[in-house]
């Protein structure tokens, strides 16, 4: 590890988010394959909405909201 990465922890954390947003766009490209895909087989939309707390009127409140 570099002299600098050892006392800025912080630019050791951009290089790497750096190199991934680039891996991210190669893959993107489709000039890379993703190391892993995490696909699930269904997805509970009213569970996650339960979780969340929100009903489906306040999500489509809050999209409503943000689109304008």
């Amino acid at each position: 590890m570099p002299i600098e990465a050892e006392r800025n922890p912080s630019l050791c954390f951009g290089k790497e988010l750096i190199r991934s947003a680039n891996e991210a766009l190669e893959i993107a490209q489709g000039k890379a394959e993703p190391v892993a895909v995490y696909a699930p087989d269904t997805v509970d939309a009213a569970a996650i909405r339960k979780q969340q707390g929100l009903s489906l009127p306040t999500r489509q409140l809050r999209l409503i909201v943000c689109a304008r």
